[in-house]
């Protein structure tokens, strides 16, 4: 008698397992996996910003230029991107003089991308660099007309080299 209970409930146990799984929705896969052929090409695609429009980014790297604290305050200059073997889409920020005083932190493909497919690499910018001697410590911002136009870009040359702000910022 208990060898059918048993058989019963084994029988029982496996009509349950079956008809949970008919129940589960099968799965697919539709993102590439990442060590996958198609993930690697899809990462070498070009990434451009979708909007054309000055955008504002944070400097990093300034500590390690050794500046001289007379080199803070307003600067004109460009952004250019670079070879660099600690961020493939490195965009370095130049004052006008061609004193390289930091970077647009690391990982910005999208700037990268977008300033070499529409303007050779390099783009006029602007920004101000403070020094805190309290702290020990610089602040830095940069603003650069990604895919703006030539006329709007020199209109903003312009008015920077007037001494004039701009009236987006």
């Amino acid at each position: 008698m208990i060898f059918w209970i048993v058989g019963i409930m084994v029988v029982f146990y496996i009509i349950g397992t079956y008809d949970e799984a008919s129940r589960t929705p099968p799965r697919y896969e539709s993102a590439p996996k990442k060590g996958s052929r198609s993930f690697r090409t899809h990462q070498t695609d070009k990434l451009l910003y979708k909007v054309r429009e000055i955008r504002k980014y944070e400097m990093m790297g300034i500590y390690y230029r050794n500046l001289p604290i007379s080199e803070a305050g307003q600067f004109n200059g460009y952004v250019m991107t670079e070879d660099n073997p600690h961020d493939k889409y490195a965009v370095a920020v130049y004052k006008d003089n061609h004193l390289h005083i930091g970077y647009v932190p690391r990982g910005y493909k999208r700037l990268s991308d977008s300033l070499n497919e529409w303007h050779n690499g390099k783009l006029f910018a602007w920004g101000r660099v403070r020094y805190n001697k309290d702290i020990d410590r610089w602040s830095r911002v940069v603003y650069v007309p990604v895919g703006l136009s030539e006329e709007e870009i020199e209109s903003i040359k312009e008015s920077k080299l007037r001494g004039d702000e701009y009236q987006r910022y």
